[in-house]
């Protein structure tokens, strides 16, 4: 959501987008839908930041993956398959699922792909992808960089879920820390440096829930200012395994 608007993914049918009346919420249904045109996960993961709309599609452009950008049109939002940009990762190989997760604040686009850099069939360390709008607008390109974390573990999926605000970028590694089916899960932070973004394998910060072994902490991340929620839906409270719980983290 972002000011008067929703969009909501469905993955494979497109994004779904809702403009608040001047009379209020109500049932209502879409003012308008975006598609691809094609039969993928168009839809899977979607994010909204004033006029500009990201939506995820980590099984298409081949296998490869990739986010698309729409901008709202001065008429208003009307039903389109007509995107201002594509984006991809310059080093996506296949069934990476690049576009698993998108975020977006101002001019700054994440993509997750928490499988990018697999090996031999199993799930990867993953990687979330930077994108910085360009001084003309949005237009099809690769990443402006990359953000992994050194390679600390193979199979811990970084980029499952993204979140931007400002300076600052989240992703979630649901299953860090983990062994036989087990995971604890890890978040990854992010600051820009004063020059700007530029592909690292160095994080700032990495979070972490408490000393179980089954929280699955970093499923799903938010970020706003300086503020960082992460969730954590296999986290026991009492005797209640996978109760759930959500971690904030402040400055």
């Amino acid at each position: 959501i972002s000011g008067d608007t929703i969009v909501v993914g469905s993955s494979g049918a497109g994004a779904y987008i809702y403009v608040r009346p001047e009379s209020g919420w109500s049932n209502t249904t879409q003012t308008a839908k975006l598609t691809s045109g094609a039969a993928d996960d168009f839809g899977f993961g979607v994010a909204i930041d004033g006029n500009t709309i990201v939506v995820g599609n980590p099984s298409g452009n081949q296998t490869l993956g990739s986010a698309y950008v729409f901008t709202k049109p001065p008429g208003g939002w009307t039903n389109t398959a007509a995107f201002d940009a594509e984006l991809t990762g310059s080093d996506i190989a296949q069934y990476a699922a690049f576009g698993f997760a998108v975020a977006i604040n101002g001019e700054t686009i994440v993509v997750g792909a928490p499988d990018a850099h697999a090996t031999g069939g199993s799930t990867g360390p993953g990687a979330a992808y930077i994108f910085v709008e360009p001084t003309s607008g949005w237009k099809t390109t690769t990443e402006t960089a990359e953000l992994t974390a050194g390679g600390k573990q193979t199979q811990e999926q970084l980029g499952w879920s993204v979140a931007v605000s400002g300076r600052i970028v989240v992703a979630g590694a649901p299953q860090a820390n983990g062994s036989t089916g087990k995971y604890q899960g890890l978040a990854y932070v992010f600051v820009a440096p004063p020059t700007g973004w530029a592909t690292t394998s160095r994080y700032n910060y990495r979070l972490a829930a408490g000393s179980g072994t089954n929280e699955i902490f970093g499923q799903s991340v938010s970020v706003s200012g300086t503020t960082i929620v992460s969730g954590a839906p296999g986290e026991a409270v009492g005797s209640n395994i996978f109760q759930g719980a959500a971690y904030l983290f402040g400055p």
